[in-house]
């Protein structure tokens, strides 16, 4: 399983160098202002507290503090920026261009291969795994990626930093990122569940709510009575996908509260 995520992830990078280059300038500046943001609300409230402490300038704390607000605030700012040229452009431009090859592919095939369900099936979850309303899809792949290079950025400063502070500090922040790597891994494996048993529900739910508002089978859906017996269908799929989505919320409220709580400890003890 980890060696197919690896794989689908590293087709993402691939298809994006193929197509648009200059994705990844704008993605190295997002890592690196994502990695400077919990830097700046990490040490600037230290450097303020250490500032009142040992200065009685009140003019100067002040300056600090506006300062150190500035800061954040265009930290911030560009994250929120990038992101959205990311998503915007980037990601739908790729969504897109990867779309137009599915259906490409599609159109090639022998038309009794597209009648197999394994086909169908194949079909179906390319075009999830591209934008998929559970999983992220494609752009979620590359927010997770981008996430996980700035908390390796993050843990790697905070690092060389605290060990010139202190030992005790230095295991505290380990031990946080140890138990947030495991519980996010955790609630990763419960959505990848998930998404498998919801791909089959999702391509039988889009079928039938397209035949119901496509007037071609509009004939054919009075002469053979089947209206009651679709939207029957299409309400079973309806509450299969509810009683997924609550077992997944089921399964992640413990791994989420353990996040909570490891997060508020290391808050105190830091």
């Amino acid at each position: 399983m980890e060696k197919s995520r690896t794989t689908v992830l590293g087709y993402f990078f691939r298809a994006m160098w193929n197509h648009r280059k200059s994705f990844y300038f704008f993605y190295v500046l997002y890592v690196g202002f994502m990695i400077g943001l919990p830097l700046v609300n990490i040490f600037c409230p230290r450097l303020i507290i250490d500032e009142i402490s040992t200065s009685k300038d009140m003019q100067r704390i002040v300056t600090i503090t506006i300062l150190m607000i500035a800061i954040g605030a265009v930290v911030g700012t560009a994250v929120v920026l990038l992101e959205n040229q990311l998503s915007k452009i980037y990601y739908e431009d790729l969504n897109r261009h990867l779309e137009a090859n599915i259906g490409k592919k599609s159109m090639e095939l022998k038309y009794e291969v597209t009648e197999n369900k394994r086909t169908l099936d194949y079909i179906s979850d390319a075009k999830l795994g591209i934008q998929n309303a559970y999983s992220g899809g494609m752009s979620g792949m590359f927010s997770a990626c981008s996430l996980l290079l700035s908390n390796i950025g993050v843990l790697l400063i905070s690092a060389i930093v605290v060990l010139g502070c202190s030992w005790l500090l230095m295991v505290i922040v380990v031990i946080n990122v140890v138990v947030s790597t495991r519980m996010n891994k955790k609630l990763n494996d419960i959505q990848l569940a998930q998404f498998e048993k919801l791909s089959f529900i999702d391509r039988g739910y889009y079928f039938l709510l397209h035949s119901l508002s496509d007037i071609c089978f509009g004939k054919d859906i009075r002469l053979f009575c089947a209206k009651e017996m679709m939207v029957d269908r299409v309400d079973n799929f309806n509450r299969e996908q509810t009683q997924i989505l609550r077992q997944q919320a089921r399964q992640s409220e413990r791994y989420v509260n353990i996040s909570g709580v490891d997060m508020a400890l290391t808050a105190i003890l830091t």
